[in-house]
């Protein structure tokens, strides 16, 4: 769902240029509500905060979701504890979506897997056979796979930066 409003929202990005992070966040959670029927909020109690975007159905949480609009590194590794903050023992489902406005996006991209890499709670590499995503450990020994793919950021970039 998330990968379809992604490419929806790349295509037009004129559409969302003028909107803040939670305005964006807003267009996102209009998606996610008419395929888990009004089952997702944005800015939701949970752990030690507020999430931009829950999704619970039968009062558990299947997905947690923090965005931010890129900034550089930083962006990467201060929304990763935030994201990690907001976790309990029981979440098992998160993901940091990234909002590019503006630069080269494989760059951006790969300056965000480096920080992703770089984070403190990154568990040992998966060994080469094992396909999928890194992921970080957290307390009581959660696991969050971390957005390291192009499927978490979001090209918003208006068509005249495009390459």
């Amino acid at each position: 769902m998330l990968i379809s409003s992604r490419n929806a929202l790349e295509r037009n990005p004129s559409t969302v240029a003028k909107l803040n992070e939670e305005q964006i966040r807003d267009v996102l959670l209009i998606g996610l509500n008419t395929q888990f029927e009004g089952n997702v909020g944005g800015e939701v109690f949970n752990g030690a905060g507020k999430t931009d975007i829950l999704v619970r159905v039968d009062d558990r949480n299947i997905f947690i979701g923090e965005c931010k609009i890129w900034k550089g590194p930083k962006t990467v590794t201060d929304a990763l504890n935030q994201l990690l903050s907001y976790l309990v023992w029981r979440d098992t489902k998160a993901a940091l979506l990234i909002f590019i406005r503006s630069g080269h996006i494989a760059s951006i991209t790969a300056t965000a897997v480096t920080a992703i890499r770089a984070h403190p709670k990154l568990q040992a590499p998966r060994s080469p056979r094992r396909r999928g995503p890194p992921r970080l450990r957290c307390s009581r020994e959660q696991r969050l796979r971390p957005p390291d793919r192009p499927q978490s950021a979001y090209d918003l970039r208006k068509q005249d930066f495009r390459r």
